[in-house]
């Protein structure tokens, strides 16, 4: 038997992708699924083709309609389970390919965040299919989608789900603490051009909650200011790097050239009415203090936007 401890989102999504593909009959048993409308990358990397059982849990209304759509494609591939006295909480892809199976277990739901921004541990197991933890685990997938709480949902269901979905409660999201910005803050962090010349640079992912951003995919629309001037510009959240990249685009009159091969300073603020700036600066230590200085001066007297100052490092 083979056992592999997987640890970083890369190993993970590696691992599934490797095992889906590998796989002739592939199971999967998960309390929540999302798939951010096909755009996220553990999603991308499901063979649908070779999907021969979902098992998905829809407690809180936290998978998102749009997996079960795609999953309820084929008749009798997807399964619900709406358990009223405890939560459906199994974490499992199971892959057959004749005597031998693989099964990926561990803390990940089919989630951005249980494949990508979460701390997260799995295992990959390897071995014959009739003996041992894999006999077990496939008898488990077998008693659970016969079981008396799961069922096949149809198209009217998924629609008063879809409508659950809109209005169930929101988890809580940081608003502060170490290295993650308030809202109505302004903070400074170092990053980096991206690709020298190009149009964007990077900065750690966990700045994605100041922009409300928490899965991979998502945009948010901002103004930049750089040297004096101002333009347009994107956020997106990138979970497959852990980290945000802010895009001008082409054609804009701003633009990151050559000559910024060093780390960039950035400052981010939040209006009253919710407008995100982030402004770009030569990153310099007392440039940095000064930068502060000012942010905590306008704390309680910008009429805009109340700001708070804070510094952190990427």
């Amino acid at each position: 038997m083979r056992i592999e401890v997987l640890w970083r989102p890369g190993m993970l999504r590696d691992a599934a992708a490797g095992l889906g593909h590998w796989a002739t009959d592939l199971r999967i048993a998960y309390a929540w699924a999302t798939a951010s409308g096909g755009a996220a990358l553990h999603w991308q990397g499901l063979p649908m083709s070779r999907v021969s059982r979902a098992l998905i849990g829809i407690h809180f209304a936290q998978t998102e309609p749009w997996a079960l759509r795609q999953l309820a494609e084929v008749p009798d591939r997807l399964r619900v389970v709406e358990d009223t006295e405890g939560v459906f909480h199994p974490k499992l892809m199971l892959g057959v390919r004749a005597g031998v199976a693989r099964a990926i277990v561990g803390s990940s739901n089919f989630t951005s965040g249980g494949f990508g921004s979460n701390t997260e541990l799995n295992l990959l197991v390897e071995g014959a299919r009739d003996e041992g933890p894999l006999a077990d685990l496939i008898e488990f997938f077998d008693v659970a989608w016969g079981g008396p709480l799961a069922f096949e949902p149809d198209g009217a269901w998924i629609d008063r789900y879809e409508r659950m979905y809109a209005d169930r409660p929101q988890p809580p999201r940081p608003t502060g603490g170490p290295g993650l910005p308030r809202p109505g803050a302004i903070f400074a962090v170092r990053a980096s051009p991206r690709g020298g010349s190009g149009s964007s640079i990077q900065c750690p992912g966990r700045f994605g909650f100041f922009f409300n951003l928490h899965d991979a995919g998502q945009k948010a629309a901002i103004m930049v200011e750089f040297e004096g001037e101002f333009a347009s510009a994107t956020v997106k959240l990138n979970h497959g790097d852990n980290t945000l990249n802010i895009n001008f685009g082409r054609g804009k009159h701003l633009k990151l050239r050559r000559g910024l091969s060093k780390d960039r300073l950035l400052t981010f603020a939040q209006t009253q009415e919710g407008t995100y700036i982030v402004k770009l600066i030569g990153f310099k230590s007392k440039r940095a203090r000064e930068i502060m200085a000012a942010a905590a001066a306008h704390s309680t007297s910008n009429g805009r936007a109340r700001f708070t100052a804070g510094i952190a490092e990427g």
